[in-house]
């Protein structure tokens, strides 16, 4: 899992693309389930939690804007 914990500076966005395989997104207390072709746009202004969703890996684009 990759763990970021609430950002502190001003908050920015960001659209997650799923390539491959599937992804769970947790943004603060929102569980999303991400499958391959799936995409989400969030603010980052909660603590995020990106995990492989499934046995096999997971592969994702993500993109960073300002807000």
């Amino acid at each position: 899992a990759v763990h970021y914990p609430p950002w502190q500076g001003r908050p920015y966005a960001e659209r997650v693309w799923v390539l491959e395989g599937r992804l769970q997104l947790a943004w603060g207390a929102e569980v999303f389930e991400l499958a391959a072709g799936d995409s989400v746009d969030i603010a980052v202004d909660r603590e995020l939690v990106f995990r492989s969703a499934g046995d096999a890996a997971c592969r994702y684009l993500l993109v960073i804007s300002a807000r």
